[in-house]
């Protein structure tokens, strides 16, 4: 099958207004693919005088990868047609953590299952969103405590996921360094550690596959959402 060429040129986009600090622009990317063209401003952003500094060469060459790897997903590695649509609100979507896939997906879940329960503490419980002052399982702790004989009703559904964010929690902790989705997407950047410890703590291969494809999946679903 045929690969077409994705081109993404760095910029300084001098038609904005400039930095208070004199003449600075912003950096963007111009990104073209089989005659579609798009512009993206750098998710770091910083503002700059030039291209020529190593601060900004290094920040080009992440987002860059970044770009290349988001884009190879939707394209199913540059394979397929692509018409930029929604991509400045799917790029800035991968910057999220994996972790916080991992945790709103499961806060999804038990807020549908909730709907469905007929208790009257169901539909007072604040599910939430993800966040380091509202953690996971404050919300279990919450729903166990007000309606102990629906608790496991609310969380049906969940089992998988909550292994999936044990695993994780066990590499990397809340409050510590967080790999984005687009680290996962990213070949160059991804950490390995996931994965060994994967591979240390379960006997079966069958099992490590399943879950990273299980991450995986919930990870390209959420990429993939409509915009």
């Amino acid at each position: 099958m045929k690969s077409h060429k994705l081109t993404i040129f760095p910029f300084l986009n001098t038609k904005v207004s400039k930095a208070a600090d004199g003449n600075r622009f912003p950096l963007y990317y111009r990104i073209t693919y089989m005659r579609k063209n798009t512009m993206l401003r750098s998710f770091e952003g910083g503002v700059y005088a030039d291209l020529e500094g190593p601060e900004i060469k290094e920040v080009i060459e992440t987002e860059t990868e970044d770009i290349r790897a988001l884009m190879g997903m939707l394209t199913e590695l540059f394979t397929m047609p692509y018409d930029m649509t929604g991509i400045k609100a799917r790029y800035e979507m991968a910057q999220m953590h994996i972790l916080e896939v991992i945790d709103q997906n499961i806060r999804d879940v038990v807020s549908r299952n909730l709907k469905t329960i007929d208790n009257e503490f169901a539909q007072v419980v604040n599910v939430g969103v993800y966040s380091e002052d509202y953690p996971l399982h404050v919300l279990m702790n919450a729903i166990e405590k007000l309606m102990p004989e629906d608790s496991g009703n609310a969380f049906e559904g969940t089992d998988d996921f909550l292994d999936y964010l044990i695993d994780w929690i066990d590499v990397y902790p809340m409050g510590g360094a967080q790999p984005r989705i687009v680290d996962w997407l990213n070949l160059n950047h991804i950490d390995k550690r996931f994965m060994k410890y994967l591979s240390g703590r379960y006997d079966s291969e069958e099992k490590v596959k399943e879950i990273m494809e299980g991450i995986f999946n919930l990870i390209i679903t959420k990429i993939n959402m409509p915009m």
